[in-house]
C-alpha cells in the first residue's frame, strides 16, 4: 500500500531532480498547498461530510452510505496520486492524516447516534486512534520523526471497512433484507477484529521507533 509519506523534504525540493513538471511547479509556488493529493484529501472529506448529513437526517440512508464510501475510497488513493505525481510533502502528509482522523471521528459519532454501530465498536475504534495520536505526539516531542506505517494504514482501512459493512447492514435492514444485513454484520465483526490486531501492531511499531530514537539521542549527547 502506498503511503502519503515523506522524509522531511517535499518531492519537488529534493536535490538533483530533473526539470519539474507543471504540477510540481504549482506545488512549489503554493508551498505544497495546491497538490493533487491535497485536492483529493479535501474532496474525500467533503464527500464524507455530505454523506453523514444524509445519514443523520435519516431519509437518505443508502445515498449517505454511498457518499461516505466514496469519500473513504478517495482517501485511499490520495497518497498513491501524490507519489505518482511527485508531489508528496510534509504538509500533504499532515493534511491527509488530519482529514483521516476527523472523518473517522465524524463517522463513528454519527453511526453511534443512529445505532448503526454499537458503543463497544465505537470505543474500540476511537481508543486505537487516540492511542496512536498520543504516542505520535509524545514521540515528536522527544525528537522522533514518526510517520503513518503500513500497519497503521491497514488498521485504518479495516476500521473503515468495519464502519462500511455496518452501514450497508443498516441500509439492508431498512429494506427488510435481514439475511444480507446479518452477513454484512458478520463481515464487519471480522474486520473489527483485524483492525484491532493491526492497530496493536501499529502502536507497538510507534513505541519501538520512539525507543530507538530515544536511544540514539541519548548516545549522541554523551
Amino acid at each position: 500500500m502506498n503511503l502519503h509519506r515523506v522524509e522531511g523534504v517535499a518531492d519537488w525540493a529534493k536535490p538533483n531532480l530533473p526539470k519539474l513538471s507543471k504540477i510540481q511547479k504549482i506545488a512549489s509556488k503554493t508551498n505544497g498547498t495546491i497538490t493533487p493529493g491535497n485536492i483529493l484529501s479535501v474532496t474525500g472529506g467533503l464527500f464524507v461530510v455530505s454523506g453523514l448529513v444524509d445519514i443523520y437526517r435519516g431519509d437518505e440512508m443508502k445515498r449517505g452510505i454511498r457518499k461516505v464510501g466514496i469519500g473513504r475510497a478517495i482517501d485511499i488513493i490520495d497518497g498513491i496520486v501524490a507519489d505518482k505525481t511527485g508531489t508528496k510533502s510534509p504538509l500533504g502528509e499532515a493534511v491527509d492524516a488530519t482529514i483521516d482522523k476527523l472523518a473517522m471521528a465524524g463517522i463513528v459519532s454519527v453511526f453511534v447516534k443512529k445505532d448503526i454501530i454499537s458503543r463497544a465498536t465505537a470505543k474500540h475504534i476511537l481508543a486505537q486512534n487516540i492511542a496512536n495520536i498520543a504516542i505520535t505526539g509524545v514521540g515528536r516531542l522527544n525528537g522522533a520523526e514518526l510517520h503513518p506505517t503500513s500497519a497503521g494504514k491497514q488498521a485504518m482501512l479495516l476500521q473503515g471497512m468495519t464502519l462500511g459493512f455496518n452501514g450497508l447492514a443498516a441500509a439492508m435492514e431498512d429494506d427488510s433484507e435481514l439475511y444480507k444485513a446479518n452477513q454484512l454484520k458478520l463481515m464487519a465483526n471480522i474486520c473489527e477484529i483485524g483492525a484491532a490486531g493491526k492497530g496493536l501492531q501499529a502502536t507497538l511499531g510507534y513505541l519501538s521507533e520512539i525507543t530507538s530514537s530515544g536511544s540514539t539521542l541519548i548516545s549522541g549527547n554523551e
